[in-house]
Protein backbone atom coordinates (compact mmCIF):
# COMPACT_ATOMS: atom_id res chain seq x y z
CA UNK A 1 0.00 0.00 0.00
CA UNK A 2 2.86 2.36 0.84
CA UNK A 3 4.56 1.60 -2.47
CA UNK A 4 1.33 2.33 -4.36
CA UNK A 5 0.94 5.63 -2.51
CA UNK A 6 4.53 6.65 -3.33
CA UNK A 7 4.00 5.69 -6.97
CA UNK A 8 0.81 7.77 -7.16
CA UNK A 9 2.60 10.75 -5.59
CA UNK A 10 5.47 10.53 -8.09
CA UNK A 11 3.05 10.36 -11.02
CA UNK A 12 1.19 13.40 -9.71
CA UNK A 13 4.45 15.28 -9.12
CA UNK A 14 5.72 14.50 -12.63
CA UNK A 15 2.39 15.48 -14.19
CA UNK A 16 2.38 18.89 -12.56
CA UNK A 17 6.07 19.51 -13.25
CA UNK A 18 5.69 18.60 -16.93
CA UNK A 19 2.91 21.15 -17.17
CA UNK A 20 5.06 23.86 -15.61
CA UNK A 21 3.01 23.92 -12.43
CA UNK A 22 3.83 23.89 -8.73
CA UNK A 23 2.02 21.98 -5.99
CA UNK A 24 1.84 23.53 -2.52
CA UNK A 25 -0.15 24.56 0.54
CA UNK A 26 -1.47 28.10 0.95
CA UNK A 27 -1.66 30.13 4.18
CA UNK A 28 -5.04 28.62 5.04
CA UNK A 29 -3.71 25.06 4.78
CA UNK A 30 -5.44 24.37 1.47
CA UNK A 31 -3.85 22.23 -1.25
CA UNK A 32 -3.21 24.32 -4.34
CA UNK A 33 -1.66 24.05 -7.78
CA UNK A 34 -0.18 27.23 -9.25
CA UNK A 35 0.77 28.18 -12.77
CA UNK A 36 1.80 31.37 -14.59
CA UNK A 37 0.74 32.18 -18.14
CA UNK A 38 1.97 35.43 -19.71
CA UNK A 39 2.20 37.17 -16.34
CA UNK A 40 -1.19 35.91 -15.16
CA UNK A 41 -1.12 33.79 -11.99
CA UNK A 42 -3.53 30.84 -11.98
CA UNK A 43 -4.16 28.98 -8.74
CA UNK A 44 -6.30 25.87 -8.45
CA UNK A 45 -7.72 25.23 -4.98
CA UNK A 46 -8.05 21.47 -5.16
CA UNK A 47 -10.46 20.75 -2.30
CA UNK A 48 -12.65 23.81 -2.98
CA UNK A 49 -12.71 23.11 -6.73
CA UNK A 50 -12.06 26.80 -7.30
CA UNK A 51 -9.81 28.45 -9.89
CA UNK A 52 -8.28 31.81 -8.94
CA UNK A 53 -6.95 34.01 -11.76
CA UNK A 54 -4.85 37.03 -10.77
CA UNK A 55 -4.20 39.42 -13.65
CA UNK A 56 -1.76 41.43 -11.50
CA UNK A 57 -3.17 44.75 -12.78
CA UNK A 58 -1.59 44.32 -16.19
CA UNK A 59 -2.53 46.56 -19.10
CA UNK A 60 -3.05 44.19 -21.99
CA UNK A 61 -4.12 44.56 -25.58
CA UNK A 62 -6.86 42.28 -26.87
CA UNK A 63 -5.79 38.68 -26.38
CA UNK A 64 -7.21 35.34 -25.31
CA UNK A 65 -6.03 33.56 -22.17
CA UNK A 66 -6.23 29.88 -23.01
CA UNK A 67 -7.16 27.63 -20.10
CA UNK A 68 -7.42 23.86 -20.33
CA UNK A 69 -10.80 23.48 -18.63
CA UNK A 70 -10.66 19.68 -18.98
CA UNK A 71 -7.70 19.66 -16.60
CA UNK A 72 -9.82 21.18 -13.81
CA UNK A 73 -12.55 18.60 -13.46
CA UNK A 74 -15.66 19.35 -11.39
CA UNK A 75 -14.71 23.03 -11.19
CA UNK A 76 -17.50 24.90 -9.42
CA UNK A 77 -16.23 28.49 -9.09
CA UNK A 78 -13.73 31.02 -10.40
CA UNK A 79 -12.22 34.05 -8.67
CA UNK A 80 -10.98 37.00 -10.75
CA UNK A 81 -8.49 39.40 -9.14
CA UNK A 82 -6.84 42.65 -10.27
CA UNK A 83 -8.51 42.94 -13.67
CA UNK A 84 -8.14 46.66 -14.28
CA UNK A 85 -9.63 49.16 -16.71
CA UNK A 86 -6.61 48.84 -19.03
CA UNK A 87 -6.96 45.09 -19.41
CA UNK A 88 -8.60 43.65 -22.53
CA UNK A 89 -7.97 39.96 -21.94
CA UNK A 90 -10.63 37.42 -22.83
CA UNK A 91 -10.67 34.14 -20.93
CA UNK A 92 -11.13 31.49 -23.57
CA UNK A 93 -13.92 28.96 -23.10
CA UNK A 94 -15.33 30.69 -20.02
CA UNK A 95 -18.91 30.65 -21.32
CA UNK A 96 -18.88 26.86 -21.73
CA UNK A 97 -16.78 26.11 -18.64
CA UNK A 98 -19.73 24.98 -16.50
CA UNK A 99 -18.75 27.37 -13.68
CA UNK A 100 -21.67 28.31 -11.44
CA UNK A 101 -20.08 30.93 -9.16
CA UNK A 102 -17.77 33.85 -9.98
CA UNK A 103 -15.99 36.21 -7.56
CA UNK A 104 -14.44 39.59 -8.38
CA UNK A 105 -11.85 41.27 -6.15
CA UNK A 106 -10.13 44.56 -7.01
CA UNK A 107 -11.60 44.50 -10.51
CA UNK A 108 -13.23 46.81 -13.00
CA UNK A 109 -16.38 44.73 -13.40
CA UNK A 110 -17.77 46.71 -16.32
CA UNK A 111 -14.56 46.29 -18.30
CA UNK A 112 -14.35 42.56 -17.55
CA UNK A 113 -17.95 41.95 -18.63
CA UNK A 114 -17.34 43.92 -21.83
CA UNK A 115 -14.41 41.70 -22.78
CA UNK A 116 -15.67 38.33 -21.60
CA UNK A 117 -18.55 35.93 -22.07
CA UNK A 118 -19.99 34.97 -18.69
CA UNK A 119 -20.62 31.27 -17.89
CA UNK A 120 -24.08 30.35 -19.14
CA UNK A 121 -24.83 28.30 -16.02
CA UNK A 122 -23.83 31.07 -13.62
CA UNK A 123 -25.80 31.02 -10.34
CA UNK A 124 -23.75 33.18 -7.97
CA UNK A 125 -22.20 36.62 -8.60
CA UNK A 126 -19.91 38.11 -5.91
CA UNK A 127 -18.23 41.52 -6.08
CA UNK A 128 -15.57 42.47 -3.53
CA UNK A 129 -13.53 45.69 -3.54
CA UNK A 130 -14.68 46.86 -6.96
CA UNK A 131 -12.65 49.74 -8.41
CA UNK A 132 -14.90 50.41 -11.36
CA UNK A 133 -15.25 54.13 -11.89
CA UNK A 134 -18.84 53.56 -12.98
CA UNK A 135 -19.76 51.05 -10.30
CA UNK A 136 -22.73 52.99 -8.98
CA UNK A 137 -24.47 53.72 -12.28
CA UNK A 138 -23.65 50.95 -14.74
CA UNK A 139 -22.41 47.62 -13.53
CA UNK A 140 -25.28 46.62 -11.23
CA UNK A 141 -27.97 47.19 -13.90
CA UNK A 142 -25.68 45.31 -16.33
CA UNK A 143 -25.63 42.37 -13.91
CA UNK A 144 -29.41 42.31 -13.89
CA UNK A 145 -29.65 42.38 -17.69
CA UNK A 146 -26.95 39.77 -18.25
CA UNK A 147 -27.37 37.33 -15.36
CA UNK A 148 -31.09 36.88 -14.89
CA UNK A 149 -30.68 33.28 -13.73
CA UNK A 150 -28.44 33.95 -10.73
CA UNK A 151 -29.77 33.08 -7.28
CA UNK A 152 -26.98 34.68 -5.17
CA UNK A 153 -25.82 38.29 -5.45
CA UNK A 154 -23.20 39.72 -3.08
CA UNK A 155 -21.93 43.28 -3.47
CA UNK A 156 -19.41 44.42 -0.91
CA UNK A 157 -16.65 46.90 -0.07
CA UNK A 158 -17.20 48.98 -3.20
CA UNK A 159 -16.33 52.66 -3.17
CA UNK A 160 -19.97 53.54 -3.56
CA UNK A 161 -22.97 51.35 -4.21
CA UNK A 162 -26.10 52.92 -5.58
CA UNK A 163 -29.34 51.05 -6.06
CA UNK A 164 -31.32 54.03 -7.27
CA UNK A 165 -34.13 52.81 -9.52
CA UNK A 166 -32.65 49.30 -9.60
CA UNK A 167 -35.26 46.58 -9.95
CA UNK A 168 -33.87 43.31 -8.67
CA UNK A 169 -37.25 41.67 -9.15
CA UNK A 170 -36.05 40.93 -12.68
CA UNK A 171 -33.74 38.39 -11.07
CA UNK A 172 -36.62 35.98 -10.64
CA UNK A 173 -34.46 33.20 -9.16
CA UNK A 174 -32.68 35.46 -6.66
CA UNK A 175 -32.62 33.75 -3.28
CA UNK A 176 -29.71 35.44 -1.45
CA UNK A 177 -28.78 39.14 -1.44
CA UNK A 178 -25.85 40.56 0.56
CA UNK A 179 -24.99 44.27 0.58
CA UNK A 180 -21.86 45.39 2.41
CA UNK A 181 -20.06 48.70 2.61
CA UNK A 182 -21.10 52.32 1.88
CA UNK A 183 -24.63 52.23 0.54
CA UNK A 184 -27.11 54.81 -0.58
CA UNK A 185 -30.52 54.87 -2.25
CA UNK A 186 -31.30 51.50 -0.68
CA UNK A 187 -34.84 52.71 -0.07
CA UNK A 188 -35.56 52.75 -3.81
CA UNK A 189 -34.35 49.17 -4.35
CA UNK A 190 -37.02 46.72 -5.42
CA UNK A 191 -36.65 42.96 -5.14
CA UNK A 192 -38.78 39.88 -4.85
CA UNK A 193 -40.30 38.86 -1.53
CA UNK A 194 -39.01 35.30 -1.91
CA UNK A 195 -35.52 35.96 -0.55
CA UNK A 196 -34.37 33.41 2.00
CA UNK A 197 -31.30 35.47 3.01
CA UNK A 198 -30.86 39.24 3.05
CA UNK A 199 -27.64 40.61 4.51
CA UNK A 200 -26.98 44.27 5.35
CA UNK A 201 -23.38 44.24 6.55
CA UNK A 202 -21.46 47.19 7.96
CA UNK A 203 -18.01 47.09 9.51
CA UNK A 204 -18.90 49.26 12.48
CA UNK A 205 -21.99 49.11 14.64
CA UNK A 206 -22.49 52.88 14.41
CA UNK A 207 -22.08 53.16 10.65
CA UNK A 208 -24.94 54.71 8.75
CA UNK A 209 -26.79 53.31 5.77
CA UNK A 210 -28.50 55.87 3.55
CA UNK A 211 -28.43 58.39 6.39
CA UNK A 212 -29.99 56.02 8.92
CA UNK A 213 -28.19 54.37 11.79
CA UNK A 214 -27.57 50.76 10.87
CA UNK A 215 -29.52 49.89 14.02
CA UNK A 216 -32.65 50.95 12.11
CA UNK A 217 -32.82 47.63 10.31
CA UNK A 218 -36.62 47.71 10.47
CA UNK A 219 -36.77 50.54 7.92
CA UNK A 220 -34.50 48.68 5.51
CA UNK A 221 -36.35 45.42 5.94
CA UNK A 222 -39.69 47.16 5.41
CA UNK A 223 -38.33 48.22 2.02
CA UNK A 224 -36.50 45.08 0.90
CA UNK A 225 -38.39 42.33 2.69
CA UNK A 226 -41.77 43.59 3.85
CA UNK A 227 -42.98 40.17 5.00
CA UNK A 228 -40.21 39.79 7.60
CA UNK A 229 -41.37 38.97 11.13
CA UNK A 230 -39.83 41.59 13.40
CA UNK A 231 -41.57 40.97 16.74
CA UNK A 232 -39.81 37.72 17.62
CA UNK A 233 -37.22 37.14 20.34
CA UNK A 234 -35.33 34.05 19.27
CA UNK A 235 -32.14 32.34 18.07
CA UNK A 236 -31.44 30.37 14.88
CA UNK A 237 -31.29 26.59 15.38
CA UNK A 238 -27.50 26.15 15.36
CA UNK A 239 -26.64 28.54 18.23
CA UNK A 240 -24.94 26.71 21.09
CA UNK A 241 -26.43 26.75 24.60
CA UNK A 242 -24.03 26.18 27.51
CA UNK A 243 -25.18 23.44 29.91
CA UNK A 244 -24.35 23.38 33.62
CA UNK A 245 -22.06 20.36 33.15
CA UNK A 246 -19.88 22.36 30.74
CA UNK A 247 -21.17 20.73 27.56
CA UNK A 248 -23.03 22.57 24.82
CA UNK A 249 -26.16 21.74 22.86
CA UNK A 250 -27.77 23.39 19.84
CA UNK A 251 -30.81 25.37 20.89
CA UNK A 252 -32.99 23.29 18.55
CA UNK A 253 -32.08 20.22 20.64
CA UNK A 254 -32.79 21.78 24.05
CA UNK A 255 -35.76 20.21 25.86
CA UNK A 256 -37.84 21.10 28.91
CA UNK A 257 -36.00 20.09 32.08
CA UNK A 258 -32.45 20.58 30.71
CA UNK A 259 -30.08 22.23 33.19
CA UNK A 260 -28.31 25.24 31.71
CA UNK A 261 -25.55 27.45 33.05
CA UNK A 262 -26.67 30.87 34.20
CA UNK A 263 -25.17 33.68 36.27
CA UNK A 264 -26.41 34.76 39.70
CA UNK A 265 -25.63 38.48 39.97
CA UNK A 266 -26.69 38.66 43.63
CA UNK A 267 -24.16 36.00 44.69
CA UNK A 268 -21.75 36.86 41.85
CA UNK A 269 -21.32 33.25 40.74
CA UNK A 270 -22.44 30.71 38.17
CA UNK A 271 -25.63 28.78 38.92
CA UNK A 272 -27.76 25.94 37.49
CA UNK A 273 -30.79 27.00 35.50
CA UNK A 274 -33.73 24.73 34.60
CA UNK A 275 -35.49 25.09 31.25
CA UNK A 276 -39.21 25.65 31.85
CA UNK A 277 -40.31 25.88 28.22
CA UNK A 278 -38.85 25.69 24.71
CA UNK A 279 -40.65 27.89 22.18
CA UNK A 280 -40.18 27.15 18.50
CA UNK A 281 -41.41 29.27 15.62
CA UNK A 282 -42.09 28.05 12.09
CA UNK A 283 -39.77 28.75 9.19
CA UNK A 284 -40.12 32.37 8.12
CA UNK A 285 -38.02 35.44 7.33
CA UNK A 286 -36.58 36.80 10.58
CA UNK A 287 -34.22 39.77 11.05
CA UNK A 288 -30.97 38.73 12.75
CA UNK A 289 -27.95 40.50 14.17
CA UNK A 290 -24.53 38.86 14.33
CA UNK A 291 -22.13 40.46 16.83
CA UNK A 292 -18.50 39.50 17.28
CA UNK A 293 -15.12 40.59 18.51
CA UNK A 294 -11.94 40.43 16.43
CA UNK A 295 -10.26 37.75 18.56
CA UNK A 296 -9.24 34.70 16.53
CA UNK A 297 -10.90 36.09 13.43
CA UNK A 298 -10.24 34.43 10.08
CA UNK A 299 -11.83 34.75 6.69
CA UNK A 300 -13.36 31.88 4.76
CA UNK A 301 -12.45 32.86 1.22
CA UNK A 302 -14.61 30.12 -0.23
CA UNK A 303 -17.76 31.53 1.41
CA UNK A 304 -16.78 35.17 1.92
CA UNK A 305 -18.02 34.96 5.49
CA UNK A 306 -16.31 35.73 8.76
CA UNK A 307 -15.36 32.79 10.98
CA UNK A 308 -15.03 33.63 14.64
CA UNK A 309 -15.26 31.76 17.93
CA UNK A 310 -16.63 34.87 19.70
CA UNK A 311 -19.69 35.37 17.56
CA UNK A 312 -23.37 35.08 18.35
CA UNK A 313 -26.56 35.44 16.31
CA UNK A 314 -30.02 36.36 17.56
CA UNK A 315 -33.06 38.22 16.31
CA UNK A 316 -32.47 41.96 16.46
CA UNK A 317 -34.70 42.52 19.48
CA UNK A 318 -33.56 39.68 21.76
CA UNK A 319 -31.99 41.25 24.90
CA UNK A 320 -28.32 40.72 25.69
CA UNK A 321 -27.04 41.67 29.15
CA UNK A 322 -24.47 44.48 29.21
CA UNK A 323 -21.92 44.84 31.97
CA UNK A 324 -23.78 47.84 33.41
CA UNK A 325 -26.79 45.60 34.05
CA UNK A 326 -28.89 46.82 31.15
CA UNK A 327 -30.81 44.45 28.91
CA UNK A 328 -30.25 45.75 25.38
CA UNK A 329 -31.80 44.40 22.15
CA UNK A 330 -28.95 42.83 20.22
CA UNK A 331 -29.63 45.03 17.19
CA UNK A 332 -29.25 48.16 19.33
CA UNK A 333 -25.94 47.18 20.94
CA UNK A 334 -23.12 49.58 20.03
CA UNK A 335 -19.36 49.27 19.90
CA UNK A 336 -19.20 51.26 23.13
CA UNK A 337 -20.93 48.46 25.03
CA UNK A 338 -19.29 45.66 27.01
CA UNK A 339 -21.09 42.37 27.53
CA UNK A 340 -20.52 39.17 29.52
CA UNK A 341 -18.75 36.24 27.90
CA UNK A 342 -18.04 32.79 29.39
CA UNK A 343 -14.49 31.66 28.65
CA UNK A 344 -12.21 29.00 30.10
CA UNK A 345 -11.06 31.60 32.63
CA UNK A 346 -14.58 32.23 33.92
CA UNK A 347 -16.84 35.14 33.06
CA UNK A 348 -15.20 37.98 31.14
CA UNK A 349 -16.23 41.44 30.04
CA UNK A 350 -15.65 41.85 26.30
CA UNK A 351 -16.42 44.68 23.95
CA UNK A 352 -18.70 44.28 20.96
CA UNK A 353 -16.54 45.42 18.05
CA UNK A 354 -18.55 44.56 14.95
CA UNK A 355 -22.00 43.48 13.89
CA UNK A 356 -23.89 42.44 10.79
CA UNK A 357 -27.59 42.57 10.05
CA UNK A 358 -29.35 40.08 7.87
CA UNK A 359 -32.69 38.38 7.34
CA UNK A 360 -32.96 34.66 6.72
CA UNK A 361 -35.77 32.19 6.21
CA UNK A 362 -35.34 29.64 8.97
CA UNK A 363 -36.88 28.19 12.12
CA UNK A 364 -36.08 29.97 15.39
CA UNK A 365 -36.16 29.02 19.06
CA UNK A 366 -36.52 30.77 22.41
CA UNK A 367 -36.10 29.49 26.00
CA UNK A 368 -38.01 30.25 29.18
CA UNK A 369 -35.88 29.42 32.22
CA UNK A 370 -36.05 29.60 36.01
CA UNK A 371 -32.82 31.60 36.25
CA UNK A 372 -33.88 34.20 33.67
CA UNK A 373 -30.55 34.20 31.82
CA UNK A 374 -28.35 31.74 29.92
CA UNK A 375 -25.25 31.62 27.73
CA UNK A 376 -25.52 31.43 23.94
CA UNK A 377 -22.23 30.87 22.08
CA UNK A 378 -20.62 32.09 25.30
CA UNK A 379 -22.60 35.37 25.50
CA UNK A 380 -25.00 36.01 28.37
CA UNK A 381 -28.58 36.68 27.25
CA UNK A 382 -31.72 37.44 29.23
CA UNK A 383 -34.97 35.54 28.98
CA UNK A 384 -37.63 37.20 26.91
Amino acid sequence: MKIAAIFTFLLTFLFFQLNGQEVGIDEYGRKIVTDTISGVTITYLINQRQLAINFNNQSQQKRTLKIDWVKYQDLKSIAITNYGSGNHTKIGGLKRSGIKHIWFTECDITNFCKNNDIPKNLRGFYVWESHSSVTDTIFIPKIIEKFKRINHLSVGCCNLISFEKVDLSKLKKLDTLILEGPLYEVNSLTCLKGLSYLGIWNDKANDRINGWKSDSLKLILDTLLPDTKKETWCFPPNQQILLFDGKTKSIQNIVKGDTLLSYNFIRDCFAPNIVVEVIGHDEFNYPFCNVYSMDNLTASLDLLYLVNNKSVIATVNHPIISTNGSKIPLGDISTEEFVFYKSTKGIEKIQVEHKQFYSERTKVYNLITEGKNYFVNGYLFADK
